[in-house]
């Protein structure tokens, strides 16, 4: 059973719900775009290969809602970029979803355009499955002189997460060699890592492999450099959400310790991984490819075989960090990428630095002042952003003298503004300050006021160049529909939280 498919009889797109195995088996329609994007966002569907099937039938779900009303391309690559930015690690994603709006883009007739999306779609799950089929026939090449040297012995393989046929259409990258030793009837024994926070291996690898007759043990996390250390490892094998042209493996939390233990005791280790996980833009995994920040309940939490309760494992108030897969990294990443296609060249060949990064809208724990009593909190800038004072010990030694910066952007046509903390804000807001203007108008109603090429024509007479995807999109962000970022400014400063640096006037603008 595939963990995607196509009712051939409703021409609905289903899936597994993978949240609820082993213990339950339940299906889910993806009826809208917004299903699919859920379902990605959510881990309804995961792994690198589904992901990218999963985003190329989403644009066939988009389509086959607008049949016989129509769409404009402008909105179909917008619905595009929404289904890209479900998940940011697994390249599949975005590698799909491009695949199939220019097969899509290629068409005139709205009929036509579903059908181009819905047949995309399939092509894609089936080479997917040829993918997985070809990676089992090398890796069984590997396979066969461990077990020779063995005897009758078990081939034991260590794997981390779940790279099966649950995330890969079928069979699998990491377990199709697996699957074709056991059925050219190897002694294979597979040691399958838990998997924390949300527990892949010990839910999915385990139940996949049991289906299948595969002789395993689930182990805990920690559990693999011992086995390793006293023989009892033979090889390890694990899949990718993102591979570098460089050879840099972006797979899930915990598979670098498992290569660094595996090193150590001289035990071969191995990616497997189709094509489609290239990343041909970018070189230095640790620099480019983005870590995705997960909800830390995922780690606070186990979820229990009756009904859905879940169980608290750890104290009620102490804070728990879940590094899953992408945080804001990957907004850097495509400005990089953006810039080479434009100028045409490598970032590294140009002075294009990074000059500052900030977060805001995040809860991060610190120590304050409270009622004269110096305690540790957790700090939740809803709307804000951190701006300590100078002098303070969590920043970094280039600000400690001058206070944090704070970058507070006005619109497109105003001014922009750089702050820095001050003490009254530590005693006023546990540090912090405004991070923007804010909107005074909703997208819909600023569109409906003006169009883009007026907002365009009125920004060149002010001496501003500006370039964008779309005039919607320039028209989303006219500067009548953000407050006045001065007022703004002067009310934080006003009030002692912060002090002006500097203010900025644009010249180019570039809205994405």
């Amino acid at each position: 059973m595939r963990p995607i498919w196509r009712d051939e009889e409703t021409d609905r797109v289903q899936v597994i719900d993978q949240r609820r195995l082993p213990h339950h088996l339940e299906i889910l329609e993806l009826k809208t775009v917004d299903d699919a994007i859920f379902a990605i966002k959510e881990l309804v569907v995961r792994g690198a290969p589904l992901i990218g099937v999963t985003g190329a039938y989403a644009v066939f779900v988009a389509l086959k809602n607008a049949e016989g009303a129509g769409i404009d391309d402008d909105f179909l690559c917008r619905e595009g970029e929404r289904i890209k930015s479900a998940r940011p690690t697994a390249v599949n994603l975005s590698w799909a979803v491009d695949r199939a709006l220019k097969k899509v883009l290629a068409q005139s007739e709205s009929s036509a355009r579903t059908a181009a999306a819905r047949k995309e779609a399939a092509a894609i799950a089936e080479e997917e499955v040829a993918n997985s089929r070809a990676i089992g026939r090398y890796g069984l090449a590997l396979i066969e002189p461990i077990a020779r040297g063995k005897s009758d012995r078990p081939v034991h393989i260590l794997t981390h997460c779940n790279a099966g046929s649950l995330a890969c259409i079928e069979y699998g990258t990491a377990t199709a060699p697996i699957y074709e030793a056991f059925n050219q009837g190897i002694n294979i024994h597979v040691w399958v890592d838990e998997t924390r926070p949300l527990n892949q291996g010990a839910r999915l690898t385990a139940w996949e492999l049991g289906r299948q007759g595969v002789a395993h043990t689930v182990i805990t996390d920690n559990a693999g450099g011992h086995l390793m250390q006293h023989g009892l490892v033979d090889m390890v094998i694990v899949g990718t959400d993102r591979t570098t042209y460089t050879g840099d493996v972006a797979n899930k939390i915990g598979t670098y310790l498992k290569a660094l233990a595996a090193k150590d005791n001289n035990i071969p280790f191995y990616v497997a991984l189709p094509s489609s996980t290239f990343d041909w833009t970018i070189r230095d995994g640790v620099a480019d490819i983005p870590i995705e920040a997960r909800d830390p309940d995922e780690v606070r939490y186990m979820p229990g075989f009756k009904g859905d309760a879940a169980y608290l494992l750890m104290p009620a108030d102490s804070p728990a960090a879940n590094y899953a897969f992408a945080n804001r990294q990957v907004l850097a990443h495509w400005v990089r990428r953006s810039f080479e296609e434009i100028l045409a060249g490598h970032v590294d060949d140009w002075s294009l630095k990074q000059l500052y990064d900030v977060t805001h809208n995040v809860a991060k724990v610190e120590s304050h002042t409270v009622d004269g009593e110096k305690r540790r909190l957790v700090v939740h800038r809803k709307g804000a952003t951190r701006a300590f004072a100078p002098g303070h010990p969590d920043l970094p030694e280039v600000y400690r003298q001058s206070g944090q910066p704070v970058l507070v952007p006005g619109s497109m046509g105003t001014t922009s503004y750089v702050l820095a903390g001050r003490e009254a804000g530590m005693e006023r807001t546990f540090g912090s300050s405004c991070h923007g203007a804010g909107r005074t108008m909703s997208r819909r109603a600023a569109t409906r006021k003006e169009r883009g090429e007026s907002v365009r024509s009125r920004l060149h007479q002010k001496g501003i160049t500006i370039r964008a995807r779309s005039m919607r999109g320039l028209a989303e962000e006219a500067p009548y529909a953000y407050k006045d970022v001065s007022s703004v400014v002067e009310s934080v400063v006003g009030a002692g939280l912060a002090k002006k640096v500097a203010r900025l006037r644009p010249i180019a603008v570039i809205k994405g």
